[in-house]
């Protein structure tokens, strides 16, 4: 593995996020979608303690990683949701905090990487999880029916078509499950 240096992520804002947190050195801070640790790194060179959390089985690596560099800021790791903060925080020993960070979305690294199964630039196992919890992708592909499937196509894809989006999918999968983000892409 690479150093933290060579991690696909940059934070954006780092002057606003900085000044927003309003970091003083020695103090503890939230990074609740830890990632590749971009935003950590920079709360700890600033001084920060950060307690990292994330339920990206990936991001552990990368937390090691970031440890071994000795920044100003002690870096404690926590794996799973940032909605368990309170609970993750009591268990690695983090009383109060000054701030608390979270950087929303799919992460452009989920997407770059066709093994995640969030890509449909290549092709991978059809997941889209940050972990392995819950039901993948191609559970809910393969196994709802096409009223269910448009009811999501629709409000989180906010495709007009829908419906029809989803009666190819029930067809497609009559023949053969569709288990990849490439042949889902093809089918829809």
């Amino acid at each position: 593995a690479g150093r933290m240096t060579e991690a696909p992520h940059l934070p954006v804002m780092p002057a606003e996020i900085l000044a927003g947190l309003d970091v003083v050195p020695g103090t503890w801070v939230v990074d609740g979608t830890f990632g590749a640790g971009g935003h950590s790194r920079l709360l700890l060179e600033a001084g920060a303690n950060v307690l990292a959390i994330d339920q990206d089985p990936g991001a552990q690596r990368y937390a090691q990683e970031l440890a071994r560099e000795r920044l100003q800021g002690e870096l404690r790791f926590a794996a799973g949701n940032f909605r368990e903060m309170e609970a993750l925080a009591a268990a690695a020993d983090v009383g109060a905090v000054r701030g608390v960070f979270l950087d929303l979305g799919v992460s452009s690294m989920q997407l770059d990487e066709g093994e995640r199964g969030f890509a449909f630039r290549h092709d991978g196992p059809l997941d889209m999880r940050m972990g392995t919890q819950a039901e993948s992708a191609a559970d809910v592909v393969n196994e709802y029916g096409a009223d269910e499937l448009a009811a999501i196509i629709y409000r989180y894809g906010e495709e007009r078509h829908s419906r029809r989006v989803a009666r190819n999918i029930v067809e497609a999968r009559q023949k053969a499950p569709i288990t990849t983000t490439g042949r889902l892409a093809e089918v829809v």
